[in-house]
């Protein structure tokens, strides 16, 4: 009988600890897709010490054992995937994926408002001296394509890549190119 109850407790608590757990993801979700204004950090670390603490328990049951165990690591590789796009938003190479204005808004705080500015100076420069008729694009239209490539390239091969942008002249017409570097 103490077994059974035993039993029922350590469920409970690893039932908790899943659906914390399942919440911290949503909240995590919500602050990357800018829903959130703060990372759910006191969220975080309490779920941390109380998986540790759990995880000091002796579970007999082998079942048990392995969903503690699945979920002690679920969790520690959410955190790994969380610090990387931390660091990647802090470094301004993360932009959220559901509006181009607002990813627009995020080159101008970390500072790639200026770069592209000077690839649109470069662009313009290039179209002049090759003599080309026609509509000039317009900055926003500029800016705009270069955050859809970047969010295409970089769904495309991952967050450890680095997107560089040049603009070059290639057959006699001015070309923006994207060139993908592995980040260390």
């Amino acid at each position: 009988m103490a077994d059974q109850d035993e039993r029922k407790s350590i469920v409970r608590i690893l039932d908790d600890i899943e659906s914390r757990l399942n919440a911290l993801k949503v909240r995590y979700d919500q602050y990357f897709s800018q829903a959130e204004k703060r990372e759910p950090v006191k969220e975080r670390k309490a779920l941390e010490r109380y998986l540790r603490h759990f995880t000091r328990r002796r579970i007999i049951q082998t079942d048990l054992r392995f969903r503690q165990v699945t979920l002690s690591s679920r969790f520690f590789s959410f955190c790994q995937y969380w610090d990387r796009i931390v660091r990647r938003i802090e470094e301004g190479k993360f932009f959220p994926e559901h509006n181009t204005g607002q990813e627009q808004q995020a080159f101008a705080k970390k500072g790639e408002e200026g770069l592209i500015d000077e690839l649109y100076q470069q662009f313009i420069r290039l179209r002049q001296s090759c003599n080309l008729a026609g509509p000039v694009p317009a900055k926003e239209q500029f800016a705009a394509f270069i955050v859809q490539q970047r969010k295409k390239i970089a769904a495309k091969v991952g967050a450890d890549f680095d997107v560089q942008i040049s603009v070059v002249l290639e057959e006699g017409k001015p070309r923006i190119r994207f060139q993908v570097k592995k980040t260390s």
